[in-house]
């Protein structure tokens, strides 16, 4: 959204951000840890596992919203008057701009939502998770053994 806001004309400014984006970015496959956490909660609560549902589901949506990330902003851009092999104007600038840098800003913080209702971030909450999941597969093992 800084590209949105900032002085986007400004090739300096440009590279700047995006060198500050990119190296925010790093942090971008923790996503996949916290889905680990969301598993194991799921599998404390309900007794099973569904690492495999989860994962195929997340391959699944992430090619459905590419998909529709896509047709949006082509539909954006569309909409500033963009037709390819076309003059450039003031008003289509504006729209390729809100097309690769607003819009992308506005899901950013939308996909904030769900972070901040799934609560796993209490002091101990996932240890302890971990910990009853240790002793229930243990307990299984041991009843494994005895049988």
């Amino acid at each position: 959204m800084i590209l949105f806001f900032g002085p986007y004309e400004n090739i300096v400014f440009d590279f700047v951000v995006l060198i500050c984006y990119g190296l925010g970015y790093v942090a971008g496959p923790c996503g996949a840890g916290m889905m680990i956490d969301a598993i194991d909660d799921f599998d404390d609560k309900y007794g099973y596992r569904n690492d495999g549902m989860a994962f195929s589901f997340q391959g699944t949506v992430v090619k459905i919203a590419t998909a529709i990330a896509n047709s949006l902003f082509l539909v954006v851009m569309g909409a500033f008057g963009y037709v390819g092999g076309g003059e450039i104007t003031p008003h289509v600038q504006t729209g390729i701009n809100v097309a690769a840098n607003l819009l992308p800003g506005l899901v950013f913080f939308m996909g904030i939502i769900p972070l901040a209702i799934y609560n796993l971030d209490k002091p101990g909450y996932m240890e302890a998770v971990r910990e009853r999941l240790t002793a229930r597969d243990t307990a299984k093992r041991e009843a494994a053994k005895e049988a």
